[in-house]
């Protein structure tokens, strides 16, 4: 999605429309661990939430309005839930800020990562 995100920046958008917010969803299919049945996935529904804004104060504003859409969703559900905010070590290259949504894994004794949020500034691969 952030290479479509990209180009729609780039070539079909113009600066009097920002701020902006978007989003897709669709579905997600994994692979399942190899112990379990061999070529079996998993399927599910993947929402991306995509936002551009013109300036630092506007794009942070965004930043957390998504976290608070998230953790809405979360609790419409029902599902535990904590935000965790990721330290500039764990970010990827074109990352500004970034939080995690973490739950309480049935099978593991640890959080796993239900989504996450990021800040991402103007950044070219």
């Amino acid at each position: 999605m952030m290479s479509f995100a990209a180009f729609f920046m780039r070539t079909l958008t113009h600066s009097a429309d920002l701020p902006l917010k978007l989003f897709a969803i669709g579905r997600n299919y994994m692979p399942l661990p190899k112990e379990s049945f061999s070529g079996a996935v998993c399927q599910s529904t993947q929402i991306g939430i995509f936002g551009a804004a013109s300036n630092d104060k506007e794009a942070f504003n965004l930043f957390q309005e998504f976290e608070k859409i998230s953790q809405n969703a979360y609790k419409s559900l029902g599902i535990s839930f904590r935000l965790v905010r990721n330290p500039a070590a764990d970010l990827d290259l074109s990352d500004s800020f970034k939080t995690e949504v973490q739950g309480q894994g049935t099978s593991l004794n640890k959080p796993i990562t239900l989504s996450s949020i990021q800040l991402q500034n103007d950044f070219c691969s």
